[in-house]
């Protein structure tokens, strides 16, 4: 049942912020004397209609998105376009003189009555004659119609192109305003790169690594959202709570793979409760030990956290690092705590290695109470322009996340790094799957806000296809002084279509091998042709 919820859910999403971005382009042009010939929900079979004002409304069978179909568009792609053509002299004078009889001769005659008209004549006029009428109508009529989108100045095409982000930066924006009400104006995000944020106080959220008590062993890897009721903004907020429950069980409420809940536990106290506690807390915590390496064989394993080395006190990884460095061949005591809560040494015996072969053979990390992976987003002090705030902020985010990944690529000279971070619908319906599972409403509006800006930024890119390459070739012509000819758009945006497709079949094949849940589908298609 989670997963036909999902995948109803997942349509109705993409269904929504497509259908948005289309209104967006839709209204505009309306507002700019552009005739709209279709305005649709859906795609496929036609399941309604009606026409108003000259515009026909659709709803189609397949609630994926919509379509805006200007004058001069040839279907509701607006991938290709009619464009001006010179007709033979007598073809010409034929139509308008049939034109002429119904008062529609005009360059500006109204649009939806010579096209009701031309339609009355298939059944009237021979095969031949009938074609000589098309032919004018998107030879020269349609293409030097005065509301024909391309025939408007730059700035109603620009806003018509740039409406469709707008709406969706506006969508994404109210649906934060929401999501924030809900919880107290804080958001959790990953960090990638090294992201500025305007109007939000920016920490790092406390979590769970390391639990000692078995009762609460289920809660390892879990992020603390609010203690005893009240929320952890920020860094101080948690240390003060920590200082203040210290010994004493408190709610907290925390979210893991099973979502949001709360529960009762101590988090720090006399012993070891979780990697909270002073004497554990910013040491040294071995992720892996490698197998025949000095620290298998002194008896350390993963999550064992070293206290001393040799009677000096652990600061950080980066000391260890330099003690191990200067203790070469040595044999030295470490101080350590297991993952049972036990205080133990043990000796070390290290090696004088050459070149860069590893001395401890194992991988250390710093023993943080605060997930560094992560941000904790508070726009408790701008309330009033938090959704905005956030929208501009996720636009920016993405913007740095592309060029570290980009960054990456360039310097291991591979299309690695960014291929393996971007993702298919397979992830988005993998991630709604999730909250859908664990019930999380909260969750699900941030990612419909996400998408919606995501989806506003994308489309601004300068990608022929997208709604930024329609606006750089606006700005081209700006420059040039005239048109991009048709036929040379046409035949870039065949092109990056190709490659957009193949981009997309990689990154949905690569989603389908990384998510458990298509591999299911899968296996189960292939056991009912078996």
């Amino acid at each position: 049942m989670d997963i036909f919820i999902t995948f109803v859910l997942t349509i109705l999403i993409f269904g929504v912020l497509v259908f948005v971005h289309e209104f967006g382009h839709f209204i505009v042009a309306i507002k700019s004397g552009v005739h709209v010939d279709e305005f649709a929900f859906g795609f496929g079979p036609k399941l309604f209609s009606k026409k108003w004002k000259g515009v026909t409304y659709r709803i189609n069978s397949i609630p994926l998105g919509g379509y805006v179909k200007m004058m001069g568009d040839m279907d509701g792609s607006s991938f290709r376009r009619y464009s001006s053509k010179d007709t033979d002299s007598k073809d010409r004078k034929f139509v308008m003189d049939l034109l002429s009889k119904k008062g529609l001769d005009k360059p500006n005659s109204d649009y939806s009555k010579v096209m009701k008209f031309v339609k009355s004549q298939k059944s009237k006029l021979s095969d031949e004659d009938y074609l000589k009428l098309e032919n004018y109508m998107v030879s020269e009529f349609i293409p030097n119609h005065p509301k024909n989108f391309d025939n408007k100045g730059f700035l109603p095409r620009f806003a018509i192109l740039v409406a469709g982000v707008v709406m969706n930066f506006v969508l994404g924006s109210i649906l934060f305003y929401v999501m924030f009400f809900l919880t107290d104006f804080t958001t959790d995000m990953t960090k990638v790169g090294d992201p500025k944020f305007i109007g939000a106080e920016v920490s790092s959220p406390p979590v769970i690594f390391t639990v000692y008590k078995e009762e609460y062993k289920d809660l390892e890897g879990s992020l603390l959202i609010s203690v005893s009721d009240q929320k952890l903004l920020n860094e101080s907020d948690f240390e003060r709570l920590l200082t203040q429950n210290y010994n004493k069980k408190v709610n907290v409420e925390i979210q893991n793979s099973e979502g949001i809940f709360v529960r009762e536990m101590i988090l720090t106290g006399d012993g070891l409760y979780t990697n909270f506690d002073s004497e554990v807390r910013d040491k040294v915590l071995l992720i892996s030990v490698s197998e025949d390496s000095s620290a298998e064989k002194a008896g350390l394993f993963a999550g064992d956290i070293l206290l001393t080395f040799d009677g000096i006190d652990l600061k950080d990884s980066d000391h260890l690092r330099d003690l191990l460095n200067g203790y070469r061949g040595e044999e030295v005591t470490v101080q350590y705590v297991n993952i049972q809560g036990e205080f133990k040494n043990t000796q070390l015996n290290l090696p004088n290695p050459e070149d860069d072969e590893p001395i401890l053979g194992a991988i250390p990390v710093n023993n943080s109470a605060y997930y560094e992976d992560a941000i904790r987003l508070d726009y408790s002090n701008n309330k009033l322009f938090s959704g905005v705030l956030h929208a501009t902020n996720l636009v920016t985010y993405n913007v740095t996340a592309m060029s570290s990944f980009i960054g990456e690529a360039i310097q291991e000279k591979s299309v690695q790094p960014v291929f393996s971070k971007v993702n298919s619908i397979v992830a988005i319906v993998d991630v709604t799957h999730y909250f859908v599972k664990v019930d999380s409403f909260i969750n699900i509006l941030n990612l419909v806000a996400m998408l919606s800006v995501i989806l506003a930024f994308m489309n601004i890119l300068p990608i022929p296809l997208f709604d930024g390459g329609h606006i750089l070739f606006l700005f081209i012509e700006k420059i040039r002084g005239r048109k991009i000819s048709m036929e040379m758009q046409n035949k870039i945006g065949q092109v990056v279509f190709v490659l957009l497709i193949l981009l997309t079949i990689a990154i949905v094949l690569k989603d389908i091998l990384q998510f458990e849940w298509p591999k299911r589908i899968v296996g189960t298609v292939s056991g009912i042709i078996k």
